[in-house]
């Protein structure tokens, strides 16, 4: 999917891609490898790059088809990925940063729950 962003970021309708850094881990068998030389960051990389090119097109289409100085373009959002802090995807150009994974919010729960289960029972 990664190299079909042009495609999808075109749509009329379509104001973000929302990159989803496990989701990409697991899509290439490589679950949570996020070390910053490796397969899943390049792949992650290369995502930002399309919609960040891919925002530059729309805008220069919008424009064109509108005569509209402030055109709309395509928001490149995501969850961070672990390693990563929010201010350097928001310089690598996210606008829209979820800093917490769902999977780690369960996880956390999930533990907060078996911790309270353990004192409960002493």
């Amino acid at each position: 999917a990664i190299e079909r962003i042009p495609e999808i970021g075109m749509v009329e309708g379509v104001d973000m891609i929302f990159l989803g850094p496990f989701d990409i881990s697991c899509s290439i068998n490589q679950m949570g490898n996020f070390s910053e030389d490796g397969e899943v960051m390049e792949l992650i990389r290369k995502a930002e790059t399309l919609v960040r090119e891919t925002d530059k097109k729309k805008r220069l289409k919008n424009i064109s088809d509108t005569s509209d100085e402030t055109p709309n373009g395509l928001i490149l959002g995501g969850f961070r990925s672990p390693g990563r802090s929010i201010e350097g995807m928001f310089e690598a150009g996210y606008q829209f940063v979820c800093g917490a994974v769902d999977l780690g919010m369960l996880r956390d729960a999930a533990y907060r729950d078996w911790s309270d289960a353990q004192s409960a029972m002493k």
